[in-house]
């Protein structure tokens, strides 16, 4: 028996189709790990939660706002990786500049185990 295949699609057409695909896989990713790591940052002021800062192609600036909740930074998460804000070729970014946040990653919290933010990026990638 012969098996006869046949392009269906012009290779353009399919390069779109493959881009669309990894926009939304990487747009998935980002906002689990962004949404994860406000859930997860440790809480007393909020300074620190409210620290996430989404961003394309370039790391934010800033430190954010006071937010004990997380819910205006889970707003701004959506709202700065929403499907037309960037392309395939696009970096996304989730930065905090909050000064102490890298003591907060290191334990210095009992609210957050050290290293939360290693772990919560293995996690969404499947590496734990």
């Amino acid at each position: 028996m012969a098996v006869i295949s046949a392009w269906t699609l012009p290779p353009t057409k399919f390069a779109d189709l493959t881009d669309n695909e990894f926009e939304k896989v990487m747009r998935g990713a980002a906002i689990e790990v962004g949404t994860r790591l406000i859930n997860k940052t440790p809480v007393d002021t909020g300074r620190a939660r409210g620290g996430w800062l989404p961003s394309v192609d370039s790391p934010a600036k800033g430190e954010g706002v006071l937010d004990p909740t997380g819910a205006y930074a889970l707003r701004r998460l959506q709202s700065a990786f929403k499907p037309t804000g960037y392309n395939a070729y696009s970096t996304l970014y989730i930065t905090n500049n909050v000064p102490y946040i890298g003591r907060l990653n290191e334990g210095s919290s009992r609210q957050a185990p050290a290293n939360f933010v290693e772990q919560t990026v293995a996690e969404v990638f499947g590496v734990l």
